[in-house]
């Protein structure tokens, strides 16, 4: 049985915004993913006429599998990332591997500065606008960096927008 730990939050704590990642990344990891599974379709695809049909349809369907568990493991890890805000602290939550996850977090009364970074000429498109979004501390070990943000800059003008309320 697979159970996601659900973070705790102090009894008078509320969720302002819950950020996923964009997903234009998420795409580029598909096609990566598509790309590597491709010169094992073309090999099946020479070996037609020394392979049966039976024993070439299972190599396609045992690539086609392999490649989806893949897809689907990414998207698992992809989608289980985010960035909470609440109205006391901003809480990101990274998820490595399906058992492995790091949270970190900065109250808002510890925050020093936000960053935004985005590269890219191209980056006032909107499926092209994401970028890193860094939380700084007063203390540099605890400082929250939320990478393929959803239009960064915007992150950070309203997070310092409640840090002044």
């Amino acid at each position: 049985m697979f159970i996601i730990q659900v973070m705790h939050l102090a009894p008078d704590e509320k969720i302002i915004l819950t950020v996923y990642h964009h997903y234009m990344p998420f795409v580029i990891t598909v096609l990566q993913l598509c790309l590597v599974g491709l010169p094992f379709y073309i090999l099946v695809y020479f070996l037609v006429p020394v392979l049966s049909f039976k024993t070439l349809v299972w190599a396609n369907l045992f690539i086609s599998v392999i490649l989806l568990f893949a897809i689907i493991y990414s998207a698992l890890i992809y989608w289980l990332d985010k960035l909470v805000i609440t109205h006391k602290r901003v809480l990101f939550i990274d998820w490595k591997f399906l058992t492995v996850k790091i949270e970190s977090e900065a109250l808002l009364a510890d925050i020093q500065d936000v960053v935004s970074v985005q590269n890219g000429i191209l980056s006032f498109l909107p499926s092209l606008h994401f970028g890193t979004l860094i939380i700084k501390t007063s203390a540099h070990s605890s400082n929250v960096e939320f990478p393929q943000a959803p239009r960064p800059d915007i992150l950070r003008k309203f997070i310092t927008r409640i840090m002044d309320i």
